[in-house]
């Protein structure tokens, strides 16, 4: 052998790819390179899209997640004023002359501060009369009752609220129990 032809026989045993492509027609070397680009490529844009699709997918979540805390925000405060709401109810429901002007003053500060509430999406909801649901209701006691049917709502003692349709403080109430057996 000659010197070239075993330096040639050295490096194909080295690589056996620069042998195959030693061995491959020219033209072959080049439509495998330009198929391995357009793979390469296929799966570069592939990636470009599950980015740009992953992306999309965060920015509509983070929007999502403003929104809603815009939107629920103001629950903690909101629950935290209901109590004062509350006390300006029980002042009104125990005052004995309406004509008071004090009374008269409470009585306008409460029903502004109800209007206020709503404008921020915060509203009572009632539930006397309904049926009882521990999703909306919190039963304070159970009263046996010839009028109302059993699980019923008789008696509100503190209103429930809801904020955007989203249950802020659920009304305290007292439910029937139905009749009393003799």
């Amino acid at each position: 052998m000659n010197s070239e032809t075993s330096r040639q026989h050295e490096e194909n045993s080295e690589n056996p790819m620069a042998s195959d492509a030693a061995n491959m027609p020219q033209d072959d070397v080049q439509l495998t390179t330009e198929q391995e680009a357009e793979h390469a490529v296929d799966l570069l844009k592939d990636q470009l899209l599950r980015m740009a699709a992953d992306y999309d997918n965060f920015r509509k979540r983070s929007r999502k997640e403003v929104d809603e805390a815009r939107l629920y925000g103001i629950e903690r405060i909101a629950c935290d004023l209901l109590s004062v709401l509350d006390n300006l109810d029980r002042a009104l429901t125990h005052a004995k002359d309406s004509n008071d002007p004090v009374i008269q003053g409470v009585h306008m500060v409460a029903k502004q501060f109800t209007e206020i509430m709503a404008t921020h999406g915060v509203v009572p909801f009632s539930a006397v009369g309904e049926k009882f649901d521990p999703e909306r209701h919190e039963a304070i006691a159970k009263l046996p009752s010839d009028v109302h049917p059993e699980n019923a709502v008789i008696e509100e003692v503190e209103k429930g609220y809801t904020v955007q349709k989203r249950l802020l403080r659920p009304a305290k109430v007292v439910v029937s129990a139905g009749t009393k057996e003799p």
